[in-house]
């Protein structure tokens, strides 16, 4: 079966290899200024409830604390994942923040990639500019 020239044409729109990278550079700026404009508010360094829960659990996982005295309360794998970046660069919350930051550039890879096996490149990359200016992935 033929496609549709016009059909054809969109395709072609959304081809070029450096559009995906155009949608990663806009998605890492977006979530740059998101922090850059976070970082002048009292919610950068004041923690609440569950943000100060896992703090205080990943600073004493990297003060050697590993196994803890208690069962635990919920899953441990951020509060070792934070644990492991304060032992790496001291109790640094841009730090902890950036590297959030690349682990949203990756999931905009993940949904093109998710988006391209499902429905075509052109599908890919409409998903992961969708996600790339999604706000609550950018505030969160």
């Amino acid at each position: 079966m033929r496609v549709p020239l016009v059909l054809q044409r969109m395709q072609a729109l959304f081809n070029p290899p450096g559009y995906l990278l155009a949608i990663l550079v806009l998605g890492g700026l977006l979530r740059l200024a998101h922090l850059m404009a976070l970082r002048s508010t009292l919610w950068f360094n004041n923690l609440d409830l569950d943000p100060a829960y896992y703090d205080a659990w990943a600073q004493r996982i990297a003060a050697g604390d590993w196994l803890g005295s208690q069962p635990f309360f919920v899953d441990p794998f951020y509060a070792y994942f934070l644990g492991t970046l304060y032992a790496l660069f001291g109790h640094n919350l841009l730090v902890v923040r950036l590297v959030q930051l690349g682990i949203g550039l990756c999931t905009i890879i993940l949904v093109f990639v998710l988006g391209a096996h499902i429905g075509g490149r052109t599908i890919g990359l409409i998903a992961a500019f969708g996600y790339a200016i999604y706000s609550p992935a950018i505030f969160y």
